[in-house]
């Protein structure tokens, strides 16, 4: 593949990753991505000859970027690994315009192809078995209450800010995230919490 096919392959995975994340999986086709980058449906068939093949490597990149981005976090406290979570998935809605690719396709999983459906999984559970990690390394330092449920904390967090992505579009204010990711956090801590005492 020569430099020139290699920019256009990414460019078509730049386009679909703004189409999956404000209209996706089943709201955009190959047509409205021509149209955009002003190239044949043909030129993209020839680098993901069907939309699954496309979405397919959308969502393997993205778990391929959050394992990098758990890197550059894994030396900070567990508290301030959460709120950084809680902000990445801040700086993804771009002001309430995208939703987060676990948010997104979870509405459409039951309709997803199968190969899809199992590429969500993967990356929600790659988001969850980090949450996991962090959750319990800060009850183990006693940072965060004991009696805390590790995998539905976990579930609670994800879910809530996936849902809050969702609320931006309507709401338009990055300031309510922030502080749900603050309430967040003070939800998990040991001096807040008096069962974890």
């Amino acid at each position: 593949m020569n430099v020139k096919e290699r920019a256009t392959r990414k460019r078509i995975l730049d386009i679909a990753e703004e189409l999956i994340l404000t209209r996706g999986y089943n709201g955009f086709s190959y047509q409205d991505i021509s149209e955009t980058i002003g190239i044949r449906k043909a030129s993209i068939h020839y680098h993901y000859p069907l939309k699954e093949n496309l979405v397919d490597r959308y969502i393997r990149k993205q778990i391929i970027l959050f394992k990098m981005w758990s890197k550059q976090v894994r030396n900070k406290d567990n508290i301030e690994k959460l709120n950084q979570f809680g902000i990445m998935y801040l700086n993804l809605s771009r002001h309430g315009i995208k939703i987060c690719p676990i948010g997104m396709l979870s509405a459409e999983f039951p309709v997803l192809p199968e190969k899809i459906q199992t590429r969500v999984i993967n990356l929600m559970e790659t988001e969850i078995q980090w949450l996991e990690h962090t959750i319990t390394s800060g009850i183990r330092e006693g940072v965060f209450a004991k009696q805390l449920n590790v995998h539905r904390t976990a579930l609670i967090i994800i879910t809530t800010l996936s849902g809050m992505l969702k609320m931006l579009r309507i709401h338009k204010d990055p300031n309510e995230m922030k502080g749900v990711i603050q309430e967040l956090i003070s939800f998990l801590l040991k001096k807040n919490n008096k069962r974890g005492e």
